[in-house]
């Protein structure tokens, strides 16, 4: 990435939306000065920012709307991301559009722990799904205002094996799994198809949205 180019560490820090669209029609300009002293003080001292877009949490009123389960939400993220960038992007040119969108599906859709706490796992997909095509609409975005800008977005990877390696069952569970957690941002920014254990969406929007790798792994 670009501050792996310079020779720099790359400090990222997420801006919240709720503090800066607390409405669907209304911008605290107050927030954004905020965040746009915290990278001019970057930039005075020497750091590269990277800057995430949307990491977790969301306006009740995006909620209410529907939230990441309609495709509705990715001409509201977009928007969102206009505004945002176009007030940032003085002091910034690195961006990740969205920090572990398969965690949210997962832990919001799948396991229940993340609001808005369903079990539902053909819906989590669906999520997954309406962040990439959100992603998309991003990215694109962001080089429109921003042609010298790196976009990406963080991936949360697990490393999984079978327990046993012999077993076909234990293969299969494992395939499931890895392909459900970590298999669906990559496979449609590679060739614009998401791989999901319940079919594959076409979303080809999203083939070659990335400027650099974001990786946050994990290994238990």
């Amino acid at each position: 990435d670009r501050a792996a180019e310079t020779g720099q560490n790359a400090h990222r820090f997420s801006v919240e939306r709720s503090r800066i669209q607390p409405t669907p029609d209304t911008w605290d300009e107050e927030a954004i000065e905020k965040y746009r002293a915290m990278l001019r003080g970057l930039k005075e001292r020497n750091m590269t920012a990277l800057v995430s877009l949307h990491h977790f949490t969301d306006p009740l009123w995006v909620t209410e709307k529907g939230g990441w389960e309609t495709e509705a939400i990715v001409p509201l993220f977009e928007r969102y991301v206009r505004k945002v960038v176009g007030a940032l992007k003085e002091y910034n040119t690195l961006w990740c559009t969205i920090n572990e969108p398969n965690i949210y599906a997962m832990m919001g859709y799948v396991q229940g722990v993340f609001p808005p706490g369903k079990n539902d796992f053909k819906l989590s997909m669906r999520v997954q799904g309406n962040m990439l095509r959100a992603h998309a609409a991003a990215y694109r975005a962001i080089h429109e205002l921003q042609p010298e800008a790196r976009v990406g977005y963080a991936l949360h990877y697990r490393p999984m094996v079978p327990r046993v390696s012999w077993s076909p069952l234990d293969r299969l569970m494992r395939n499931i799994r890895y392909n459900g957690l970590n298999m669906g941002f990559p496979s449609a920014i590679s060739n614009g198809v998401m791989k999901t254990p319940i079919g594959n969406q076409n979303i080809p929007e999203a083939k070659g949205t990335q400027d650099y790798f974001g990786l946050n792994y994990y290994s238990v």
